[in-house]
């Protein structure tokens, strides 16, 4: 009788344990389970629209900047990053502090290309610093914060070719194509808080290459002897295979780093085209396109506040 009553108490502590080990295990599983589901919703809806390339106004990829015949032309694009998106209006019902996913960063590339009549070079480099910050929503007990980060350099080659003369004395058409070469520092830090407090802070590094091949077309119109309108389109394919296969396996972390990578890597869809203005003072030459979508970009999703700028300048230099 008494061994068995021993017996029965036994197998209910370990029970007891057993449910309490599972508790503690699953619970924060579920948690970060959720959080990035959430993070993911708000990651899909910008690449989505981002996906659809609605700018009627927008600068000419840098590979765009085509110099005269017997000419060389020094080149620089730059890019600020300054984007927030939040989640949609039923889905922030009794939350006074809702998720939001903050990117910031910046791009800059020099180019250089020179031209023969009807056929040139041109050589890019590029470097960015890029950040994706998700701020989980305030539930006064636990949040699982994300930062993501990326550094990045880049070389590449272009040939351009102009098939024929002028049409009309105004019109000058050329192809581009070429490539380049990303290598990436990537960085995924989680940080944990629960009641306001830190209590957990774990990082992930990834070193990785992306290789990016292109193919562009552009009409330049010369409308005033220095103002030309440029309709232009670009087809950029974008391998991040090498990024996928440094990711650790770790389910949760690869889901994490995984959209990370949709967030730097495919936030532009491969087929981009717009159109663009050059204002020519001197040697100078100046592109208008994104700075005129900046004002006049459309309202576009209500979840999604978008003021990053680019803008473009070149430099004209007779070859001897």
């Amino acid at each position: 009788m008494f061994a068995s009553s021993t017996s029965n108490r036994k197998y209910f502590l370990a029970t007891c344990l057993l449910n309490t080990a599972i508790v503690c295990v699953v619970v924060p599983s579920r948690l970060q389970a959720e959080e990035s589901s959430e993070r993911r919703d708000l990651i899909d809806h910008y690449v989505e629209e981002s996906q659809k390339n609605d700018a009627f106004f927008a600068s000419t990829p840098i590979t765009h900047v085509v110099p005269s015949f017997n000419t060389i032309s020094y080149a620089l694009s730059a890019i600020s990053y300054d984007t927030v998106i939040i989640p949609e209006e039923n889905s922030r019902s009794g939350t006074s502090d809702p998720a939001s996913l903050t990117l910031t960063g910046y791009g800059v590339s020099p180019y250089l290309s020179l031209s023969l009549k009807r056929i040139g070079l041109g050589f890019s480099v590029e470097a960015g610093d890029r950040q994706a910050e998700y701020t989980a929503a305030n539930n006064g007990q636990y949040n699982d914060n994300r930062t993501a980060t990326l550094k990045y350099r880049g070389v590449g080659a272009f040939i351009y070719w102009i098939p024929f003369d002028k049409m009309w004395n105004k019109v000058n058409t050329t192809v581009i194509l070429g490539g380049r070469n990303y290598t990436a520092r990537h960085q995924h830090i989680r940080t944990a808080v629960s009641a306001g407090i830190e209590t957990n802070r774990n990082t992930t590094t990834l070193n990785y290459s992306v290789p990016s091949y292109e193919g562009g077309l552009n009409f330049n119109i010369s409308l005033l002897k220095s103002f030309s309108m440029i309709p232009w389109g670009n087809y950029a394919s974008i391998d991040t295979s090498n990024a996928m296969s440094q990711m650790r396996s770790d389910a949760f972390e690869r889901d994490y780093v995984e959209s990370d990578v949709e967030v730097f890597w495919n936030d532009k869809p491969d087929l981009t085209y717009g159109l663009d203005f050059a204002a020519k003072v001197g040697s100078f030459q100046v592109r208008l396109g994104g700075l005129l979508g900046f004002f006049a970009a459309s309202a576009g999703s209500s979840q999604i506040r978008d003021e990053s700028l680019s803008l473009a300048i070149s430099f004209e230099q007779k070859g001897n």
